[in-house]
Order: structure tokens, then sequence, then C-alpha cells
């Protein structure tokens, strides 16, 4: 038994494109392009609307049992994730492991995976390993010029 779902990949307000992955939530993610992928996913059908622009293709697809659906679009005038503090809370959001997570993002949203990637590094120097009394110091010493 498949489940079936619609997808369009119009062009959004803000120049914004719908993406879509499908995933079985535990190994990998595939983005869909608008064909049918073996063993993942059959389009059904596609209807192609002629508009400039602001064309579109909404396609109907039936997903392989244990293949769920991955939609991703930014929020208008922002980018994806900016709400997301670390890549742990990304994954959560998406209830994917952290593997799938970083990279889908990473394939669409590179100025996200970036942040996340420079934050997880700030938040690593912050361990008492780093030496407390180091980054004080050097603190100290950027204040002091």
């Amino acid at each position: 038994m498949s489940n079936e779902i619609t997808f369009c990949d119009g062009l959004l307000p803000g120049g914004r494109r719908p993406r879509l992955y499908l995933t079985d939530g535990l190994t990998a993610a595939v983005k869909f392009t608008g064909a049918t992928i073996p063993g993942i996913a059959v389009v059904l059908a596609a209807q192609y609307e002629k508009n400039g622009k602001w064309s579109k293709t909404t396609s109907r697809i039936a997903l392989a049992d244990g293949v769920r659906a991955l939609r991703l679009c930014s929020a208008l005038h922002s980018q994806f994730g900016d709400e997301f503090g670390s890549w742990a809370e990304l994954a959560g959001a998406l209830q994917l492991p952290r593997n799938i997570a970083e990279q889908v993002v990473r394939a669409e949203y590179g100025a996200t995976a970036a942040r996340l990637d420079a934050a997880e590094a700030a938040l690593l120097a912050l361990s008492p390993s780093g030496g407390l009394a180091a980054a004080f110091a050097t603190a100290s010493e950027a204040e002091a010029a």
C-alpha cells in the first residue's frame, strides 16, 4: 500500500522555491526533481501550467511504504532554519537523524549549515577542556585594545 501526496514546485513570493525530499527517516533522503524515483516514488500525474516566471508543475506522487515527504521552504524574508540554534534542534524539528538533516540542509541551505557549524564550534570552545582561564584572558585583551 502506498501513500499519495501532491507537490507543486511553483515560485512563491519573495523568490522562494519549495523543495521536496523523500526519506525513510533512518538512512537517507532523496530530492524529488519531478520524475519517478524507482523503489521510492512514482509520479502518477503531472500538470504543467505555463505562466512566465510563475510557471509551475503540480505532481501527484505515490510513495512506497515507509517513505515520507519532507517539504522545505524558507519563510518570507528569512533563511530556512534561522530559528534553530543547533544541528540537534534542527534534526529534532525535522524528525530526522542528524546525519540526514545535515545532508538535506547542506544541499539546499548552505548559509544555514555554515551558521550551525559555527555555533557548534563555538559551543565546543565553551567546554572546560577549552581552557576557561585562557578564554577570559583573550576576551580581556580584546576589550583593552
